[in-house]
């Protein structure tokens, strides 16, 4: 888990290249997910390989909370979600 006290501060992150509906993310090893701001997809030759990601992390809200509505499952993200802003990113092996 990603301590609450780097939040704001420059990381480091390592992990799996994985897209999601709502954009590129970077699923650590202890499976935090930690999306990469204006990364709306990872580049094909990336997807499913290990990357380091450097830049701020931040907590935002991307995406409304899922609800159900008249008996239908509206889909979103529950909470506020990781977000590396000012990215840079490399592939290792």
């Amino acid at each position: 888990m990603i301590p609450e006290d780097v939040i704001g501060q420059p990381v480091t992150i390592e992990g799996v290249a994985t897209d999601v509906h709502a954009g590129a993310i970077v699923v650590t090893a202890e499976r935090d997910s930690v999306f990469i701001a204006d990364l709306e997809a990872w580049p094909a030759r990336v997807r499913g390989m290990r990357v380091e990601a450097r830049g701020v992390l931040r907590r935002t809200k991307l995406a409304p909370d899922p609800f159900v509505e008249d008996g239908v499952h509206v889909a979103g993200l529950k909470g506020t979600q990781l977000v590396l802003e000012r990215a840079q990113w490399r592939v290792i092996r």
